[in-house]
């Protein structure tokens, strides 16, 4: 494993060549795509041809997907928000469902009628199961795998599935080019060469940029579809767990010492603040000791129910992937409490 020489914990990966040693994994009818906004576009596409009229996007979500997809179909929020009771819902027979496993956790919706297409980007290495079985699954591989980029999707059933891979854009192409670069800048600069940080970070904004721009459903690069299938998904996930576990030993009683609450999840550690003001002192803090939360998502639409803006405007998302050793999670939980102590 690299030896990293400066403290940075989150944002986008780095190249690492250790986690693509384990066994093929990919299901045999799964198909690959640039991203997964492509992937989803791909299954929207698909069943248009089938006779989809409308599909139900959640109100909380990466409304940048949401706007993408509008430009192919009608689409209709629907109230879903993480950590929510268990609902069922009924659409009709012309339309789909996008379903989402936040933070990797099981998704609480049951669904009557039309196509079920379930989110699995937090967790691609999700295994729950439903009643009612989705018709489509897919994830967005480069937030999971340390990849410029990579969408995949699986449908329920092989036989059902006629949906076929696309070819890769030249603005595909041109997009992951410029994140390749930022990757393997930020490996170089993590283990102490003297890189300045503005780099390699502007090239990765402009590519996030550049996903959301591109008009073609792209395949994924040549560097991604070479090491999607592998990637070593089971080691990928121990180290996962194992560091969100020494997270939840150490952080599991603050609930009752705090204005703050944890949620460890299968994919990230949550925290979620007393309020907006309460949020970003934290958040601050974290950043000005090489800790990057995420934020997912944020909500700026008119048309999203208050209490999820105020869940976005009040959450806190603690990567501990397997970039991360346990030395790293022990470095997360003190400043975090350090943290909570101000907030």
């Amino acid at each position: 494993m690299m030896r990293l020489s400066m403290k940075e914990i989150g944002s986008f990966w780095h190249f690492n060549d250790e986690f693509f040693k384990g066994k093929v994994w990919l299901p045999k009818s799964s198909k690959l795509f640039g991203s997964g906004r492509d992937a989803l576009r791909a299954i929207v596409s698909y069943g248009k041809s089938q006779g989809w009229k409308r599909i139900w996007i959640p109100t909380y979500y990466c409304h940048d997907v949401t706007d993408s997809i509008s430009k192919d179909i009608d689409v209709f929020l629907y109230d879903s928000v993480p950590f929510d009771i268990d609902k069922t819902i009924t659409i009709a027979n012309d339309e789909a469902i996008v379903i989402v496993e936040y933070f990797g956790l099981r998704a609480g919706f049951e669904i009557s009628g039309g196509s079920v297409i379930l989110d699995r980007t937090h967790d691609p290495y999700a295994s729950w199961c439903y009643a009612r079985e989705p018709d489509y699954k897919f994830a967005s591989l480069r937030k999971a795998l340390p990849l410029p980029d990579g969408g995949i999707v699986w449908p329920q059933l092989e036989c059902m599935f006629f949906l076929e891979e696309s070819d890769t854009s030249v603005f595909h192409e041109d997009t992951v080019e410029k994140m390749t670069v930022a990757m393997l800048l930020k490996s170089l600069y993590l283990s102490g060469v003297k890189i300045e940080k503005s780099t390699f970070l502007e090239l990765a904004r402009d590519s996030e940029m550049r996903v959301a721009q591109g008009n073609l459903i792209s395949g994924p690069s040549i560097l991604s579809r070479i090491l999607i299938p592998l990637a070593d998904m089971n080691m990928l996930q121990d180290k996962r767990l194992a560091n969100i576990a020494y997270m939840d030993s150490r952080l599991k009683d603050i609930n009752m010492k705090s204005n703050i609450k944890w949620i460890p999840t299968p994919a990230y550690g949550i925290l979620l603040c007393a309020d907006i003001g309460r949020r970003d002192k934290l958040k601050n803090y974290l950043i000005q000791h090489g800790i990057y939360p995420a934020i997912l998502w944020p909500l700026d639409r008119e048309d999203i129910p208050i209490q999820h803006k105020i869940l976005s405007d009040t959450i806190i998302v603690l990567h501990a992937d397997a970039r991360y050793t346990l030395a790293d999670m022990e470095y997360v939980v003190d400043e975090v409490l350090t943290g909570i102590s101000g907030a």
